[in-house]
C-alpha cells in the first residue's frame, strides 16, 4: 500500500526511521530482560548476563531512564530524539518523588561537583539533608558523591538513610548494593538488588548486577533462593498517561510510529495502553478528529473492528473531507463484508483528493463484488493511468470477463 497525502497536509508516512529504530530497539531490549530473568530463575546466570548486557545496551544508546516503565521511557526517547525536549522532560522526571525545593538542591549541589568541587557539593548536600529531613532523594545524591570522593563507608550510610525513609527507594538499594559489592558482602547485595528488582523489573542494569552478584556469591559458597519478577504488561501509571496524552494531543501524528510496526514485532500491550493514551486525550479533547482516527487506527490493531469504524466514523463526522479516515472506513467495511458502505466511504474520500492507485484498485475489487464489472474495469484502468506499473490491478483487469 503506498503513502498517501491528503488534503488535510497529513500524510500516512511514520515520523522517520529513527524513531522507529527506538521504538523496535526498546522492545528488542524488554525481550532481552524477560528471557534474563527467566535464565536467573533456571540457574542460568551466564546465559542470563549476556542478555542482560545486551539490553542495558540497548537502553543505554537510546537514553532509556530507568526510573520508568519501557513505554513512558521509550516515548520520552523518541520525543528527544525528535529535538522535543520539553515534551520529553516531564516523561523522564515522573516518577521524581522530591519536592520542588530539594531537587533545586541537589541539582545546585550536582552543578558545584561537576565545576571540580567535589568537597563543596558534598557539604552542601550534608546540609540540604537538614533543611530537608524526610526527603530521600537527597540522600540518594549524597551518597552518590561521596561514593566519587572514595568514600565509601559514609556512602553507604548514606543509602541506608535514604532507605530508612523509603525502604523501597530503588537508586538507593541499587547503590548499597554496589557498596556492598566492593566490600564483599555478595549475599546482602543480592537482597538489596532483589528488592530492587521487583519494583523495577524492566530495569537491564537491575538485572544485569543482579545477575554478577548472584554468580560472586556462589563463587564465596553461598546459594541464596531467588526468583525474579517478570515486567507487567502494563507498566504505565496514570501520571505518566496523562503526560503522553497531552504530547499526543499538540502531535497526534506521532501514533504513526507505533503504528508503523507490526504487531508481531512487539508486545500487544504496548497498543493497550496507546489506547488508553489516546482515551484520555479525547476525554479532554472530545471534538479532535484526528484522535478519533488515531484511535480507531488503534482499535483496529486490537482486533476491535466495531469500535475502529465506530471511531473512525466519529473523525469523519467532525472532519467530513478527512480522508486517512473515510480511507479507513473503507478498508474496515471492506475487511467485515460490508461493500456497501465500504464503496461509499471510498467514493468519498476520492471526490475528497484520495486519488491514488491503491484505492481505485480496491474501489475496483469492492465494484466487481458487488457485480459491477464496468465501474470494475474504470476503477483498475484508473489505477494504472496513476501508476502504469501496479501489477494488481494490471492483473485484476486482465480477468475480467471482455
Amino acid at each position: 500500500m503506498q503513502n498517501h497525502r491528503t488534503n488535510e497536509g497529513a500524510t500516512a508516512e511514520t515520523p522517520g526511521s529513527a524513531v522507529r529504530d527506538i521504538i523496535t530497539s526498546l522492545f528488542v531490549a524488554e525481550r532481552f530482560i524477560r528471557l534474563g530473568i527467566a535464565s536467573v530463575n533456571k540457574g542460568e546466570l551466564g546465559d542470563a548476563r549476556r542478555q542482560f548486557e545486551q539490553a542495558r545496551a540497548i537502553q543505554t544508546a537510546y537514553g532509556y531512564d530507568t526510573s520508568l516503565p519501557g513505554f513512558s521511557a521509550m516515548l520520552a526517547a523518541c520525543l528527544t530524539a525528535s529535538g522535543n525536549h520539553e515534551d520529553a522532560e516531564p516523561l523522564w522526571n515522573a516518577n521524581n518523588r522530591g519536592t520542588a525545593s530539594a531537587t533545586a538542591a541537589i541539582r545546585s549541589a550536582l552543578a558545584i561537583a561537576e565545576a571540580g568541587y567535589l568537597s563543596e557539593a558534598i557539604n552542601r548536600l550534608h546540609a540540604a539533608t537538614e533543611r530537608f529531613p524526610d526527603e530521600p532523594e537527597i540522600q540518594v545524591q549524597l551518597g552518590l558523591l561521596l561514593a566519587r570522593a572514595e568514600r565509601t563507608v559514609p556512602a553507604e550510610e548514606a543509602f541506608r538513610c535514604a532507605l530508612e525513609l523509603d525502604e523501597n527507594h530503588s537508586d538507593a538499594l541499587v547503590n548499597l548494593a554496589l557498596c556492598l559489592g566492593m566490600r564483599h558482602a555478595p549475599l546482602e547485595a543480592v537482597h538489596c538488588l532483589q528488592r530492587a528488582q521487583r519494583n523495577r523489573p524492566y530495569d537491564a542494569r537491575i538485572g544485569l548486577l543482579l545477575t554478577l552478584s548472584l554468580k560472586a556469591a556462589h563463587g564465596v559458597g553461598k546459594q541464596p533462593d531467588v526468583l525474579l519478577a517478570q515486567p507487567a504488561a502494563d507498566g504505565m501509571d496514570q501520571e505518566a498517561i496523562s503526560t503522553l496524552a497531552a504530547v499526543i494531543t499538540r502531535e497526534p501524528e506521532f501514533v504513526d510510529a507505533f503504528m508503523s510496526i507490526p504487531l508481531a514485532d512487539v508486545d500487544a500491550s504496548v497498543y493497550a495502553v496507546l489506547l488508553q493514551t489516546l482515551e484520555t486525550a479525547l476525554e479532554r479533547e472530545p471534538e479532535h478528529a484526528e484522535l478519533h482516527y488515531h484511535c480507531g487506527r488503534v482499535l483496529e490493531r486490537l482486533g476491535r473492528h466495531g469500535e475502529a469504524i465506530a471511531s473512525n466514523e466519529k473523525a469523519v463526522a467532525l472532519k467530513p473531507r478527512f480522508t486517512r479516515a473515510l480511507i479507513e472506513l473503507g478498508k474496515l467495511y471492506e475487511s467485515t463484508d460490508q461493500t456497501r458502505p465500504a464503496v461509499e466511504r471510498l467514493e468519498e474520500a476520492v471526490q475528497a483528493g484520495a486519488d491514488f492507485a491503491d484505492i481505485h484498485f480496491l474501489l475496483g475489487n469492492l465494484y466487481r463484488r458487488q457485480g459491477d464489472l464496468e465501474r470494475a474495469r474504470t476503477a483498475y484502468h484508473r489505477a494504472l493511468t496513476i501508476k502504469d506499473d501496479f501489477d494488481p490491478a494490471r492483473q485484476a483487469l486482465a480477468s475480467l470477463p471482455q
